[in-house]
């Protein structure tokens, strides 16, 4: 993909259209191929017949070749419109494409920017947003980063040497803050939109940036609990309380190495054993309307990775079935 930056959806578009026309040109090149050798090899079918000696020996391999030629052809073909599929899918979802969320952060930033919240408050957004109200301004009264990690240890004899080790586990922070109290200029109903855009920020699982007294450039909400309040104190300010926990998705490696086993010399032929443990395979569960581009919008997965991962059409995705990615 492209590294120049798009400043409008219309910009954003150009390019898969220009990657659709680039799919369809090639496939009508392949075409034409197919079409001029299928003429050549009938051509050649029917003359072998009149001919004798060397001159139809030589005719016979020719329509050997043609004859590999054509299903080579015919396999490139079928390449050919799987790709052309694609790009107009891409094509009709630009608008959920990670160029288009460029264009969406862009102006959400602007916005905020305009905003009398901007600096005064923590903002919470998607990594990859959809639209240009996709951020959220909150008040912390509190925000807690915990940093953890496991450590192991090997027991040894008396008086050696302790082998330990360590696994980085993901940051979270735990922030206690409240939309609104903006005195009369906080409408509930703003506000609860707010508090909906959260729930759906965590039931979905979606990418997200934190920009607080500690920021998060790649996070999941893993809790969420809004405490929905009227009119409170004097000034009639209408807010609602809420408690975050977000979970950092960017795991550190393990430190922690397989232990190489030693084998004696018997004669016969050792067996071994991977020592490497499997990594555990991620996925998303697929809902109506579930895509392999909007699971590789969602993740950042190759398009090319995920349809190789999974047995499903691209048009015929079962809702509940696990995509990986």
């Amino acid at each position: 993909m492209a590294t120049k930056k798009y400043t409008t959806l219309t910009s954003a578009k150009k390019l898969y259209q220009k990657e659709q026309a680039a799919a369809e040109k090639k496939l009508k090149s392949i075409n034409k191929t197919l079409s001029k050798n299928q003429k050549k090899l009938a051509a050649a079918k029917k003359e072998v017949g009149k001919l004798s000696g060397s001159a139809k020996t030589k005719k016979e391999k020719l329509i050997t070749n043609l004859t590999k030629s054509v299903a080579t052809n015919k396999k490139q073909v079928k390449s050919a419109k799987t790709a052309v599929t694609k790009a107009k899918a891409k094509t009709k979802n630009y608008k959920h494409s990670r160029e288009a969320s460029k264009v969406y952060k862009d102006q959400i930033l602007t916005k905020m920017k305009k905003s009398k919240y901007w600096g005064e408050r923590a903002y919470i957004m998607p990594k990859y947003p959809w639209a240009s109200t996709s951020y959220v301004f909150i008040r912390t009264n509190d925000e807690q980063p915990t940093f953890s990690s496991n450590l192991t240890s090997n027991p040894t004899e008396k008086g050696g040497t302790v082998a330990g080790s360590a696994e980085t586990q993901p940051t979270t922070v735990a922030v206690q803050g409240v939309l609104g109290g903006d005195g009369g200029n906080s409408h509930l109903a703003g506000l609860k939109t707010q508090a909906k855009r959260l729930e759906r920020w965590e039931k979905n699982h979606t990418p997200l940036e934190w920009h607080g007294e500690y920021t998060m450039m790649s996070t999941n909400i893993s809790d969420f609990s809004p405490d929905y309040s009227h009119e409170i104190g004097t000034g009639g300010e209408n807010i609602i309380n809420l408690s975050i926990t977000l979970q950092e998705t960017e795991y550190a490696d393990s430190n922690k190495k397989a232990k190489a086993k030693s084998t004696k010399n018997t004669g016969t032929k050792a067996t071994t054993k991977s020592t490497s443990t499997k990594s555990k395979k991620k996925y998303v569960i697929a809902k109506k309307g579930t895509t392999y581009w909007s699971v590789h919008v969602k993740t950042g997965v190759s398009l090319a990775t995920i349809e190789k991962k999974n047995k499903y059409s691209a048009t015929k995705i079962p809702v509940g079935a696990k995509i990986y990615y």
